[in-house]
């Protein structure tokens, strides 16, 4: 029931999302970006696990070219498909990326760099749907659900979406893990657990 109201809830926003124009998610990216930068828990992080955006997802380029240029440690995603687990590679400018099998970018094989999420302060991440909770309706595969919940040490977990994708209430599981923020053009929104 959960599962078939939150394939609804994504299709019909990213249905959303894709229709913007270039033009539309610059401007916008711009506004989320100046909102993130503002955001203590951001700027008093030092390792930061972000997602390399593809689509009409938030773009990150400038995130973790701001991060690399501030000093800052980047870790990307990588997935395995296998295990639908989640690791950590540090990015840097040895790192040659590739799409992954859902057209991802990741570290090619030879230049990934596998780290230990225990390490991260931050994590900013994708997804279709919020609520002003912090639940979130991601893409289907539970990735980053997964991802945090083997988390030992508490990561501060940022969304990053544009004002639309934000609902009143997403359908969530017991094992659905929410965000502290979402970050979107119009402001933050700290999320009320």
């Amino acid at each position: 029931m959960i599962a078939e109201q939150k394939k609804l809830i994504r299709t019909s926003i990213l249905n959303k999302r894709n229709s913007l124009t270039q033009q539309e998610i610059k401007d916008a990216e711009r506004l989320i970006v100046n909102n993130l930068l503002k955001l203590n828990q951001f700027i008093q992080s030092q390792n930061i696990f972000c997602y390399v955006s593809f689509r009409s997802e938030v773009p990150t380029e400038g995130i973790i070219s701001h991060c690399q240029q501030q000093g800052k440690n980047v870790y990307i995603p990588v997935c395995v498909n296998e295990t639908k687990e989640m690791l950590i590679s540090h990015y840097d400018d040895d790192v040659i990326l590739a799409a992954s099998k859902y057209g991802v970018q990741e570290p090619t094989k030879e230049t990934i760099k596998i780290a230990d999420r225990e390490i991260l302060d931050i994590a900013i991440m994708p997804g279709a749907v919020f609520d002003s909770k912090g639940y979130r309706v991601g893409y289907g595969a539970g990735y980053y659900d997964k991802f945090f919940a083997h988390a030992k040490n508490r990561i501060y977990k940022v969304a990053l979406a544009f004002s639309f994708q934000i609902i009143d209430e997403v359908p969530h599981d017991h094992f659905d893990i929410p965000v502290d923020c979402i970050v979107t053009e119009q402001g933050i929104i700290m999320c009320s657990k």
